[in-house]
């Protein structure tokens, strides 16, 4: 890769090695930055930690470059550049305030350029984590407009209509109008 945001990592080979770095912003709840692995202490259990502005903003650039590539004709490299910015992610990937909208974004790049599986992948790895709650709609959605992508308008269906439950309609209004024309269309009129 090219670029000034994509930049090789050091890799640690036998003996673990550290770089310990104390993060300003949550002393009480980050402790030290192992090579892409960050140990955290929260008071407040479940609650997602606050991503250090510099590494979302590395994050961010390389997910609109991606997209970029992807728009522009080059999909297998916006989907290098996706993957290479979740990489920069550090470990638990499911535990920052970001770790959704990143999570997101790469599902979006996988279904968009037709790679489904990963895309499920992703998905299915995000709701196993514990990190959506039964309020959020946008996880159930992006779920539901990767199987009506690949045809399963099962899958498609039953995730829509959790999405739908939790948003009232709202969600439909800020995506392609096919999925709420085939939500429409799959459910049963009201007697």
């Amino acid at each position: 890769m090219r670029g000034p945001l994509c930049h090789a990592r050091p890799q640690a080979s036998g003996a673990a090695v550290s770089l310990m770095l104390m993060v300003k912003m949550n002393r009480e709840r980050c402790r030290s930055l192992h090579l892409g692995q960050l140990k955290m202490t929260d008071s407040r259990p479940g609650q997602p930690v606050p991503l250090e502005v510099p590494v979302r903003d590395e994050i961010d650039a390389m997910y609109r470059q991606a997209k970029q590539q992807i728009l522009t004709g080059d999909p297998a490299g916006g989907i290098q550049l996706a993957e290479a910015a979740w990489a920069q992610l550090p470990a638990p990937k499911f535990g920052w305030d970001v770790s959704k909208s990143f999570a997101h974004s790469l599902a979006r790049f996988y279904r968009n350029t037709g790679d489904f599986q990963s895309a499920i992948q992703l998905m299915t790895e995000l709701f196993e984590s514990g990190t959506v709650k039964d309020h959020q709609d946008a996880p159930r959605f992006i779920l539901a407009t990767i199987y009506f992508e690949m045809g399963d308008e099962t899958s498609a269906m039953k995730w829509f209509t959790e999405a739908n439950r939790i948003s009232k309609g709202r969600y439909f209004r800020e995506e392609d109008s096919r999925y709420l024309e085939f939500f429409k269309a799959h459910t049963p009129k009201k007697s």
